[in-house]
């Protein structure tokens, strides 16, 4: 009797057969079972993870990390102990292990000393094989890592299982896919005279050789049949010609599988055609293909469509790169002066200045934050176009916000003779959640034109509660004008992109025509409804009504500036400018300087590096189009070619989609869209340097 060097379960062979339903040993990787080791070599933080099955003679490796054998002699290993037990096995320090210390893994140049295992079992209670941990130190785990463990060693099991149904199945399927084409061997002869009528009908023997053509195929192809049958099919100019295509049919059907393609041939005149291909191979009582039909139809007027429509496609994608790249230019060049005008306008705010000068200066920021919110939406076409404008839902002041709107377009109203109103509903909550800033834009927009279309008379914002709740309130926004009017079959276009009441408006009053439709946009976004009455000579009424949530009695918001974080604690920081227009740089040094830190000012890419080997900063900034070097090659070659870490936060003018991942993808550390408030880039050099 064999005597082994290893211990046998009492199910020995039972396991053995268990083990060999799942057709598991001597098979490739797979990507679930790999997945299963690599989240325990993760979990455990071990060099080496492993799924095995326990042969005969062998523990076989499934699927391995840290190990380069595929497979180990059974009486070599752990896990011939493991697959005797119930539980997680633990040998913290194999070493001192009265079963382990003298094993070759341990002694030998694995130098093994933590090992924890757990038998992979069947639902039958076969140990099939383990899912261990191995590392070369001594350590430890608890009570839930070990349940961890028995965890992943049940995902094994599913997935062993999943895999054995998946093999059953397909081998079911092949059985009835044989069985089909036995019935279409059978059939084939009945059908063939209804193909010939439609189809081209094409048979070669398994050598290759064509031994029948119909009619159809004659025509198609400008042969007769005493010119095709007896030729191989790569001799013709059917397609199978092209290398590509023969291997891929002969190697499909000469395993009993149909072949379905689309494929090129030429008449026997020179001209091209397409036609669809399905060639099903017959196949002998041992299930072994001796001759091949071809049905074929032609589809060369489709594939001239298809041809058509791919040129269409290329003509669209090239029109979208163009334009994309027209919007990333005119995205830098008006965000590039706005940051001057929103930065120096910040500056003057912090300095001394009279009541007056000082509410001068407040509506000159508030006018350039609501320009830049419109050159946001604007300048981004693709998030208009797909309706993506993203509204927020925080709490505020919602009569501050209108009395805002009021007293920023009050001095225009009044450059313009007219009388300008403002009339709140005594009930209407003073507290909402919302979009403050949408809000804003929306009656900006809408007060503004009234402003503008109308030469005298009055211009009146009113603000009426229609219905309330528990939870929310509906509001009705009114804003009326004694102005020019609008034809009434103008009215129903007027929110439409582009358009104005008459062209004769345009010349008049200037303006875009798509403040109207950005309006209708954001109220149709935020649930609303949006509506104009109007008569020309009379005045217009735009009106919109929201719903809006309330904020709760004991949550009033008040309106004040954010606590400013000091910029002392950062010390003072050393800072290198990467920046080519000149009010950009007059401003980003005033603002620096105002932090308390030092600056140098290069005028490109190029002269920032080469500042850069004269003297050590602390910091980048780094505008992202620059003319010699711009800012992705200058940070590229800093990062690659300087090996230097120093921190860099890109400041750009562009503001599309993806921007900022590719900033951070060459190695920057944070990204600032001008234009920008000094607390925001305050916050972001803190972010960096403390990082």
């Amino acid at each position: 009797m064999e005597k082994n060097d290893f211990p046998i379960p009492h199910n020995e062979k039972e396991r053995l057969e268990a083990l060999s339903s799942y057709n598991i040993l001597d098979t490739f990787s797979e990507k679930e079972f790999d997945d299963i080791v690599h989240l325990a070599s993760y979990i455990y933080k071990t060099p080496i993870a492993l799924v095995s099955f326990i042969d005969k003679d062998r523990q076989w490796y499934k699927a391995r990390i840290g190990m380069e054998v595929p497979e180990m002699p059974r009486q070599d290993t752990f896990c011939q102990h493991v697959i005797m037990q119930d539980e997680c096995v633990v040998v913290p320090d194999a070493t001192k292990h009265p079963i382990f210390k003298d094993n070759a893994n341990v002694q030998g140049e694995f130098g093994v000393r933590f090992y924890a295992g757990v038998p992979l079992k069947t639902d039958d209670g076969f140990n099939i094989g383990t899912i261990c941990v191995v590392d070369t130190v001594v350590r430890e785990i608890d009570e839930d890592q070990r349940k961890a463990l028995s965890t992943l060693a049940h995902h094994v099991m599913n997935q062993l299982e999943i895999r054995k149904r998946n093999i059953n199945l397909r081998e079911e399927v092949a059985r009835m896919a044989k069985k089909e084409l036995e019935s279409v061997n059978r059939e084939l002869e009945s059908y063939k005279t209804a193909l010939d009528e439609t189809s081209g009908i094409l048979i070669f023997d398994k050598e290759g050789i064509i031994t029948f053509v119909n009619e159809t195929t004659c025509d198609y192809s400008g042969y007769t049949k005493d010119e095709l049958i007896g030729t191989h099919i790569k001799e013709t100019n059917t397609g199978y010609n092209k290398e590509s295509i023969y291997t891929s049919l002969w190697n499909t059907v000469s395993a009993g599988y149909v072949w379905k393609n689309e494929i090129e041939s030429i008449t026997k005149d020179g001209k091209p055609y397409w036609m669809e291909v399905v060639v099903v191979p017959f196949l002998d009582k041992s299930g072994h293909p001796f001759k091949y039909v071809e049905i074929a139809n032609d589809i060369t007027e489709r594939k001239a469509v298809e041809n058509e429509l791919i040129k269409a496609k290329e003509v669209a994608e090239k029109a979208i790169f163009v334009k994309d790249s027209f919007m990333a230019n005119m995205s830098h060049e008006i965000r590039t002066p706005m940051n001057a005008i929103i930065g120096f306008t910040d500056l003057l705010a912090r300095t001394d200045l009279s009541d007056k000068q000082r509410e001068f200066v407040t509506n000159v920021q508030t006018a350039g934050d609501n320009l830049l919110l419109i050159i946001n939406d604007i300048l981004d076409l693709s998030k208009i176009e797909s309706g993506k404008l993203v509204i927020e839902h925080s709490k505020f002041n919602l009569k501050s916000a209108l009395k805002h709107v009021y007293d920023l377009l009050k001095v225009k109203a009044e450059q313009s003779g007219l009388e300008f109103n403002l009339f709140l509903d005594a009930n209407m909550p003073e507290t909402v959640v919302g979009d403050k800033g949408r809000i804003n834009q929306i009656l900006m927009n809408l007060a503004g034109n009234a402003i503008k279309f109308t030469e005298e008379g009055d211009v009146t914002i009113s603000v009426k509660k229609i219905d309330e709740t528990e939870a929310g309130c509906k509001l009705r926004f009114s804003i009326k004008d004694t102005g020019i009017g609008i034809e009434k079959d103008k009215l129903e276009a007027i929110f439409d992109r582009f358009t104005q009441a008459e062209e004769s408006t345009t010349r008049r009053f200037g303006g875009t025509g798509l403040g109207l439709n950005i309006v209708k946009q954001l109220v149709e976004l935020m649930d609303g409804e949006i509506g104009v009455n109007s008569k020309p000579g009379r005045g217009s009424e735009f009106y919109f009504i929201l719903d809006f949530e309330k904020a709760g009695v004991d949550e009033e918001i008040k309106e004040q500036e954010a606590e400013k974080k000091p910029s002392d604690s950062l010390g003072k920081l050393s800072v290198l400018l990467c920046e080519d227009n000149f009010l950009n740089q007059h401003l980003a040094k005033n603002i620096v300087k105002g932090f308390g830190f030092d600056i140098d000012i290069a005028n490109n890419g190029q002269e920032g590096l080469d500042m850069l080997e004269k003297k050590k900063y602390d910091l980048i900034l780094m505008d992202l189009q620059m003319p010699v070097k711009d800012g992705y090659q200058t940070t590229t070659y800093i990062r690659s070619e300087l090996k230097s870490s120093i921190p860099i936060i890109a400041i750009t003018a562009h503001s599309l989609i993806g921007e900022q991942q590719k900033c951070f993808d060459l190695g920057m550390d944070a990204y600032v869209s001008k234009p920008f408030k000094q607390e925001e880039l305050l916050d972001k050099i803190r972010e960096v340097i403390v990082k």
